[in-house]
C-alpha cells in the first residue's frame, strides 16, 4: 500500500479468522508509508509475528492515524524475530495512542528503533515497556524526536546494553515534555560520548531530585539522563518485591510488585551520616509519601522484613517533605527507627498504620531504638505515636530535638520500663 495516498481504511480482521496467522511474514516495512488518508488499520486476529524481522516505516506519514490498535481481538503477537522498527510511525502527526497486546515483548533481536516516533506532535504519553532494548547501541535515536506535545514516557522495564548506547535526540524539542520514567535497568554508563542532544528543547522536564532544564549548561547532553544528582529522569525502581517511585514534583510512591502485598528491607544504616535509603539521591526533593491502593481501593500493605527490620534514615535530609502517609506500613517487625525524619524540617503530618482495630493496642513489640527519629523537625505541630509498642526501647536521645513548633505528642501508650537513655 505504500504511496495509496487516498486509501482510508484497510481491513484484514475478517479474513479466514481462525485460519490465517501469516506465520511466514517477515517484512511489513513501509507497507502504509505515504498514506496520507489511512485512519484505520486492521490486521489479522491471530497475528503472532514469529518470523517478523522489519516494520520499519510502516506507518511512516500516515497523517490522518489518530489511534492504533494492535490489541482488540488479537492478544497473540509476540514479535520474537523483530529486529527493524525505525521510524514505524514517523510524522503521524495526528497519532494519539498506540495500544499493544498486555503480554506482547519483543526478542532481542531487536537492535533500530532510530526515529520510531518522530515528529508525533499529537502524541502526549507513551510506554515503550514491550521493547526489549538490551542489543541495541547505536541505532536508538530521535525516538521521541519533535514530539511537542508529549508530557510523559515510561521506560521502566527497559534494560539497556552494557556499552555505546547511542540516544542523540531521543527527545530533541519535545517542549511539553514533564517526566520521563526509567526502572533499575537504565544504566547511564552506557550511554555513548555521541549523545549530544537528548533533552535539547525540553524545556518543562524535570527530574526526581528536582532537577529542571539546565539552560546555561548544556541543556540537552546525555550527563543529564539519570536519576538524581541533577538528573532529568525520574524513578520506578524495584526495592525487594515493591516499586518506589519518585516524580519530578516529590512525590514518592511505594507499592507492592504484586498490587497486594510486598516486604521491605533496604533501611540497614548504624551511623546518622549514611544514606540507607535508594531514593536518598533524590530525597531533598520529595515533598510527600504514601503507599499505593489496590484494586478495590484499601491500601497496599508493605510489610518489613524480620532480619533487615529498621527504618534508620529513611527519609533524613528529606528537608521539602510535609505530608508522610505511612498507613499501610505494617510495623510488626520494626526494631529501630533512628534518624527516621532527621532535619525533615518542612514535615507537618505523619501517619502510621495502627496495625489492629484497636489503637490503644500497639504492635511494635520488637522496637528497641528511636534515636533522633523526628529531630529538627521545626513544623511539625503534632504527631500521633499511639501505635509504638515501647515496652524494649533501650534508647530515644534526642527524639524530638527541634521541633520548635511542636505543641501535642501522644505518648500515652509508652512504657518506659526497658529506657536508659532519652
Amino acid at each position: 500500500f505504500q504511496g495509496c495516498a487516498s486509501i482510508k481504511v484497510v481491513d484484514l480482521s475478517q479474513h479466514d479468522v481462525g485460519y490465517d496467522t501469516a506465520s511466514n511474514l517477515t517484512t511489513m516495512a513501509n507497507m502504509f508509508d505515504g498514506c496520507a488518508s489511512l485512519t484505520d488499520f486492521k490486521f489479522l486476529p491471530r497475528f503472532t509475528g514469529t518470523k517478523l524481522t522489519d516494520t520499519s516505516a510502516m506507518f511512516q506519514g500516515c497523517s490522518m492515524l489518530v489511534t492504533e490498535d494492535f490489541a482488540t481481538g488479537n492478544n497473540l503477537w509476540q514479535l520474537p524475530a523483530i529486529k527493524n522498527m525505525s521510524k514505524m510511525f514517523k510524522d503521524c502527526i495526528r497519532l494519539e495512542s498506540l495500544a499493544m497486546p498486555d503480554t506482547l515483548t519483543t526478542g532481542t533481536t531487536l537492535t533500530n528503533i532510530n526515529y520510531m516516533f518522530q515528529g508525533c506532535t499529537a502524541l502526549q504519553t507513551m510506554s515503550l515497556n514491550w521493547l526489549r532494548v538490551e542489543s541495541i547501541a547505536a541505532d536508538m535515536q530521535g525516538v521521541f524526536k519533535q514530539c511537542t506535545h508529549l508530557t510523559s514516557v515510561d521506560l521502566v522495564r527497559w534494560t539497556l546494553k552494557s556499552t555505546g548506547v547511542n540516544i542523540n535526540e531521543f527527545f530533541y524539542r519535545d517542549a511539553s515534555l514533564v517526566t520521563v520514567w526509567v526502572g533499575d535497568g537504565w544504566t547511564p554508563a552506557s550511554l555513548s560520548v555521541a549523545a549530544a542532544n537528548v533533552f535539547t528543547g525540553c524545556v518543562n522536564i524535570k527530574g526526581a531530585d528536582g532537577t529542571v532544564y539546565q539552560s546555561a549548561d548544556a541543556p540537552g547532553d546525555k550527563k543529564y539522563a539519570k536519576v538524581g544528582d541533577k538528573g532529568y529522569l525520574s524513578a520506578k525502581k524495584t526495592l525487594n518485591d515493591i516499586y518506589w517511585s519518585l516524580d519530578g514534583d516529590g512525590n514518592l510512591l511505594l507499592e507492592a510488585a504484586n498490587g497486594v502485598s510486598g516486604t521491605i528491607s533496604a533501611f540497614t544504616a548504624t551511623t546518622q551520616s549514611e544514606t540507607a535509603a535508594p531514593w536518598g539521591g533524590s530525597r531533598t526533593n520529595i515533598k510527600t509519601v504514601r503507599i499505593g491502593d489496590k484494586a478495590d481501593g484499601t491500601k497496599m500493605t508493605i510489610n518489613i522484613d524480620t532480619t533487615n527490620s529498621t527504618l534508620n534514615n529513611m527519609f533524613n535530609g528529606a528537608t521539602s517533605l510535609v505530608t508522610c502517609d505511612l498507613r499501610g506500613l505494617n510495623l510488626t517487625n520494626l526494631t529501630q527507627t533512628k534518624w527516621m525524619f532527621y532535619n525533615c524540617s518542612s514535615l507537618m503530618n505523619v501517619y502510621f498504620d495502627m496495625g489492629t482495630a484497636n489503637p490503644t493496642v500497639p504492635y511494635t513489640s520488637r522496637l528497641n531504638a528511636m534515636d533522633f527519629m523526628f529531630y529538627g523537625c521545626a513544623s511539625m505541630g503534632t504527631v500521633d505515636l499511639g501505635c509504638f509498642n515501647t515496652a524494649g526501647v533501650v534508647t530515644m536521645e534526642s527524639m524530638f530535638q527541634g521541633c520548635s513548633s511542636m505543641e501535642h505528642v501522644d505518648l500515652s501508650t509508652f512504657n518506659s520500663n526497658s529506657l536508659q537513655t532519652m
